[in-house]
């Protein structure tokens, strides 16, 4: 009796513990597409915002899965605890699927960002119809003080700078303001400079900031993993107690 009474008031703790990682895995869901939300015209319904939809649900669930340990435990319901296993079971494979999704993404990262980013640069920048993709790639070059996709140079071939329906609307200008060290300044993008000019294109710094979100995504999941078993084993050994 004393060694179930113990056993059960570790479980209590451990889904009080899991309640909060809950709460935890949802803020981290939320952090990670409130981060992407400024790319949303460019990333759309890329792997990344899918798997922090992923990670807001499974942190809700748990909580609620956490409230229904707690309450079986202590009430003593089996059949409680059963549905317990169950759902946390759900939950794990659910984190599963995050983190298979995330490593999928990271191996993919730098075919990813030209797609979503290196692309809609050099095809859609400029044109009225794809306004918000323009604000998207120049609050990105100021955001991450870069120009062009793979340097700045890449503008020069780029569909809006080479299309003579568009000369009007970009006069002498070489690059968008947006790649400019200091935009207030007048003529600052006539001509590629060094001391006016980001030269160093987005490539690198979208790939890093990817793969950094990627990899809290992967490290919350195989936390979570070890704890999630925990709750498996000790509520496998309360039904049968």
């Amino acid at each position: 009796m004393g060694s179930k009474n113990g056993l059960r008031t570790v479980f209590i703790l451990f889904n009080v513990v899991f309640l909060l990682t809950g709460m935890g895995i949802s803020g981290v869901g939320a952090w990670i597409r409130a981060d992407v939300s400024y790319f949303e015209n460019l990333i759309g319904s890329s792997l990344v915002p899918i798997v922090a939809y992923i990670l807001m649900g499974a942190g809700g669930f748990i909580m609620l899965v956490a409230l229904a340990g707690c309450m079986g435990a202590m009430k003593q319901y089996k059949k409680l605890l059963v549905v317990y296993f169950i759902l946390l079971l759900l939950i794990y494979m659910a984190e599963a699927a995050a983190g298979i999704l995330a490593f999928i993404a990271y191996d993919r990262v730098n075919v990813l960002a030209d797609q979503y980013i290196g692309e809609p640069l050099r095809q859609k920048y400029g044109y009225a119809e794809y306004k918000l993709i323009t604000t998207a790639i120049d609050f990105l070059q100021k955001q991450f003080e870069c120009c062009g996709f793979v340097s700045a140079e890449e503008w020069s071939t780029s569909k809006y700078y080479t299309d003579p329906n568009t000369a009007n609307m970009r006069n002498s200008t070489v690059v968008p303001r947006s790649c400019c060290i200091n935009s207030d300044e007048e003529n600052c993008n006539a001509v590629l400079d060094d001391t006016k000019t980001y030269m160093k294109g987005c490539a690198s710094s979208v790939e890093l900031w990817i793969k950094t979100k990627l990899l809290v995504i992967g490290a919350v999941g195989i936390g979570i993993s070890v704890v999630e078993l925990f709750g498996m084993v000790t509520s496998c050994c309360l039904i049968k107690s």
